[in-house]
């Protein structure tokens, strides 16, 4: 504490670690302060007016009856070079003006405050206590277990379970050691169990950690009377800001939280600065630029608590599912301009709180509006997707859809036209998946399901959406000519209703029919149409996705310089609207034209880039195209015998899924292989060839990833990983286990955008190509 600061003020939530940092502080501070540190309790005190008769208490001070105490300490304390301690002011800030004369009446006198909140005085420096390092937690949980299990022994626990509870906990030292405490009854993976997150709070943290050690104040003996002891120091309005901001499972901007409340957002935005003031609100992610706030878990819980407790479910519900309702109906439209990327980010951050409106509304009697409403948000959610080629993250949720609108229909309800358009709807959804994961043709029986509905309903839009969806199926399927016929029909259907970018869709994958045709003329002209609306639209997704159809018909024409500059055409139209999806597809058409030029080192780290974004999306014929390319990497990288092998893979996996060739590209691979296996005795390539068809898709990759990127070296600096964040560290460790983002995402309660972020940022940090030489590199160096 320097000479300069006369109040240094400690603040954080309840149970943080304030008063114990306060105290360490003030002991390391005691040869400074010739006249004495002193610690002084404000909890008990129930008005402000009591502080200064306290602090006198404290000193010894006597003040003669009917004098003023506080004239008595600005007398006596001018010439004493001391530290008082005052703890706990949060429920005292009445009393910041008395704070403030006595500092300038005491020059000498330093001030050491533990506070929820700060005190806004111009001489104060306040200072953040934050949570506890996942190291530091897990040393905190050992040494508390220990004290009340003596048999406890961490490395007989799971080290990996103690970190994720801990961080379940917050990092908070009062709710760990209130674990801790729990470890007479229960193991770590017991109390984990306990504690797995939910769309919708529930009192697992409070209930668990009832009760605590008696030699605490009371307001810290459970975490439930720590949570209410703050609660009860706000008024009415921050009281209500908080029940409602405690609805949403991963974080809010002041606008939605406005429009659920029925507020301005003025007034929001005072409220919830004020509970980021009181250290009851957080920022939702380091980057203060981003005006996203979070509860810690036990507060969300102990608020919903309250909003059960005086009957404000069914309203706060209401308002929740017609706000995400009204958001997502305008990113259904707005997906198909400029405003892309916008959406696209908004729906990273709101992912987890469309799943619970989802949620709420699947789960509603049958038939109800707001069951319907469900049906509503999933259409429009799809879009996203759609874009992210991530369908199987819908998949719970399509399926439940379907399941309740068909028992709906078997208990013999009668649909009327509204219900059936969402049961069409649903159908195409449904048929999306199963073309993502692809069962190609039982994608085609539910699109031709679809389009009998709105047939029968004479829906025009609904029919033209159904044909191509169709259409797309029937072609993987090699069923060209009815493809040929459905989108040629879907087609005249989006030029009749005058939706140009539903025009726009169908030419771009009548296009791509047309390549599998061998018709490259007729599809470069078919692609460049659609390009033209695309960018009449502003829609950089499309307008990025038709330049590389294009570009990949460039490569199969060998003009591989034009297929690499459409290429970065088309990263540099979409900007931050390039998802992982449309990224992948980029990256192997990439691989490709730099394999043709003989580029290979660039073609082998393009394709390895592109090979990590496949765990997360669906589309099958991406992967497929990835394992064709692999072949052609693998020969030119001097692994012709594997390349044979490989590309037994790639026929037997074609073969399971029904897909049909593209006559150029096949007959192109073909004489490749041909010529390979020229070289081959007959022996290797039996030998090879059946190697290749006992691989799977995930052995497959690994298979290429080992061949094309042997595990490197660790770097010589042994400190690299100091320069990570913790949660960074948190992501390489569970890199180091093999986890995908998606599975990181969910070991960490956060969103896949977040996840992706933290792996970019330890590649950048660490100087390594792929997560692969990250994840080698954790485990050599056994960082846990």
């Amino acid at each position: 504490m320097s000479d300069e600061i006369a109040l240094l003020t400690f603040t954080g939530w309840g149970g943080v670690g304030k008063t114990a940092l306060a105290l360490q502080v003030a002991s390391s501070l005691l040869e400074r302060f010739p006249d004495g540190v002193f610690f002084i309790n404000l909890a008990p005190l129930t008005k402000s007016e009591l502080i200064p008769i306290e602090i006198a208490h404290t000193l010894k001070i006597k003040h003669p009856a009917g004098k003023d105490v506080v004239s008595d300490l600005h007398e006596l304390l001018p010439r004493q070079r001391m530290l008082l301690v005052l703890d706990n002011f949060e429920h005292l800030m009445q009393a910041t003006s008395f704070v403030n004369d006595l500092l300038l009446a005491c020059p000498s006198l330093k001030l050491l405050v533990t506070s929820r909140e700060p005190l806004r005085l111009r001489t104060e420096q306040s200072f953040l206590v934050r949570p506890l390092e996942t190291e530091q937690a897990i040393e905190l949980f050992t040494r508390r277990a220990q004290s009340v299990n003596s048999d406890y022994d961490l490395s007989v626990n799971s080290r990996n379970t103690v970190a994720e509870l801990c961080r379940r906990l917050d990092g908070l030292p009062l709710t760990i050691e209130l674990a801790a405490l729990r470890t007479r009854l229960f193991t770590p993976d017991a109390l984990l169990a306990r504690l797995k997150p939910d769309l919708q709070p529930a009192s697992r943290i409070l209930n668990l950690l009832s009760v605590g050690s008696r030699d605490v104040p009371e307001r810290q003996q459970s975490l439930r009377k720590t949570i209410e002891w703050s609660y009860s120091l706000l008024d009415a309005t921050e009281q209500k800001t908080l029940r409602a901001a405690s609805v949403f499972p991963a974080g809010f901007t002041i606008q939605i939280l406005s429009a659920i409340m029925g507020s301005d957002d003025a007034t929001v935005l005072q409220n919830v600065s004020s509970l980021v003031d009181k250290n009851l609100v957080k920022p939702a992610t380091e980057n203060l630029d981003e005006e996203r706030f979070a509860l810690l878990e036990a507060i969300r819980e102990y608020a919903w608590d309250e909003i059960l407790r005086l009957g404000e479910v069914e309203a706060l519900r209401a308002s929740y599912i017609a706000t995400y309702l009204s958001l997502l109906e305008k990113a259904g439209k707005e997906l198909q301009t400029e405003k892309q990327d916008q959406w696209l980010d908004a729906f990273d951050d709101e992912f987890l709180n469309i799943n619970l409106a989802l949620e709420m509304c699947l789960t509603s009697t049958q038939g109800s509006e707001r069951w319907k409403i469900g049906f509503r948000i999933l259409d429009n959610f799809h879009r996203y997707f759609m874009l992210h080629g991530q369908f199987h993250y819908a998949a719970e949720h399509i399926a439940q859809a379907r399941a309740s609108i068909e028992d709906y229909e078997k208990k013999g309800n009668a649909l009327d036209k509204e219900t059936l358009r969402l049961k069409a709807g649903i159908y195409s959804l449904t048929g999306s998946l199963a073309w993502g994961l692809g069962n190609y043709r039982e994608g085609g029986d539910w699109h031709g399901k679809a389009y009998s509905i709105h047939e029968a309903l004479a829906d025009e839009a609904g029919m033209a959406e159904a044909l191509n969806n169709w259409a797309v199926n029937l072609g993987m399927l090699g069923e060209n000519q009815t493809a040929l016929e459905k989108h040629e029909r879907g087609l005249a259907l989006y030029r009749k209703i005058g939706d140009r970018w539903g025009e726009a869709k169908q030419l771009n994958n009548l296009g791509n029919l047309l390549h599998v045709m061998g018709r490259e003329d007729v599809a470069v002209a078919t692609f460049e149409q659609a390009l033209a609306i695309a960018r009449e639209l502003k829609d950089a997704f499309f307008t990025s996705s038709l330049l590389c159809n294009i570009a990949h018909l460039r490569v199969h024409a060998g003009d591989y310089a034009a297929a690499i500059s459409l290429l970065n055409d088309g990263a540099e139209s979409t900007n931050k609207a390039e998802t992982p999806y449309l990224r992948a597809w980029s990256l192997v058409i990439l691989t490709l034209a730099y394999l043709k030029q003989d580029q290979v080192e660039v073609a082998i780290h393009t394709l390895q880039e592109g090979i990590e974004l496949l765990p997360n999306l669906t589309d099958m014929s991406l992967k497929v195209e990835y394992l064709k390319t692999s072949v052609y990497a693998l020969a030119y990288s001097g692994y012709p015998m594997d390349a044979v092998q490989l590309f037994s893979t790639v026929t037997k996996i074609c073969e399971e899924l029904g897909l049909s060739e593209y006559p150029p590209d096949e007959a192109e691979l073909r004489e490749f292989i041909q010529t390979l296996r020229s070289k081959m005795s007959a022996e290797a390539i039996s030998t090879a060839e059946q190697k290749g068809r006992d691989f799977t898709f995930d052995s497959a990759f690994a298979f290429i990833v080992e061949k094309l990127n042997p595990p490197a070296p660790p770097p010589p600096s042994p400190e690299l990983e100091q320069v990570l964040t913790t949660r960074e560290r948190e992501v390489l460790v569970l890199l180091s286990k093999g986890m995908t983002n998606e599975e990181i995402s969910r070991e960490l309660v956060v969103v896949i955008k977040t996840v992706e972020k933290h792996v970019a940022n330890i590649l950048m940090k660490l100087g390594m190509k792929n997560r692969t030489e990250a994840a080698a590199w954790a485990v050599e160096r056994g960082i846990k």
